[in-house]
């Protein structure tokens, strides 16, 4: 279930959570604590914390502990941000907000890195593939530049917003 084992945590006001992110969704911890109250930014019909609240503490998921709510057992959110507005207790982006020990947030190590500092490929490869390419243009394995103009002019004429 688990993408892998490395850990999140989540601290803010009242809360302070512990989590992992899985191919179907990101797992809270037992033993992390979520605020209780409510941000009124967070209890509309779309982003609704306080049914979320309701419903984990009917399934007995969260229980009441010391004005706090506490997750009693591991719980899967469908989305990383789910999970932190369920923590937070406000809406929140998760991929920015759930980080790991080194303070290193969950879409810097998941998500695509497309900087300068860390380039989505390295020169070699990125040569390679320009090599790769130009041999099949040159081939006629792959249209031109100016081919692919021509058919682009063609689908505009056909398809375009003017049509």
């Amino acid at each position: 279930m688990a993408m892998n084992e490395e850990e999140y945590e989540l601290k803010g006001p009242e809360a302070d959570a512990k989590g992992i992110i899985t191919d179907n969704g990101f797992l809270v911890r037992a033993g992390s604590i979520a605020r209780k109250e409510v941000a009124p930014s967070a209890q509309t019909p779309k982003n609704n914390v306080v049914s979320v609240h309701m419903r984990l503490l009917a399934e007995g998921v969260l229980e009441q502990h010391d004005g706090q709510l506490r997750f009693t057992k591991d719980h899967l959110f469908g989305s990383p941000n789910g999970a932190a507005a369920a923590v937070l207790g406000r809406a929140a982006n998760g991929w920015s907000e759930w980080k790991r020990a080194d303070g290193a947030t969950l879409s810097k190590v998941k998500r695509v890195s497309r900087d300068d500092q860390n380039p989505l490929l390295d020169e070699a490869k990125r040569k390679q593939i320009i090599e790769c390419h130009q041999q099949l243009v040159n081939e006629g394995r792959l249209p031109t530049h100016q081919q692919l103009e021509k058919q682009y002019t063609i689908f505009r004429e056909r398809f375009g917003p003017s049509v």
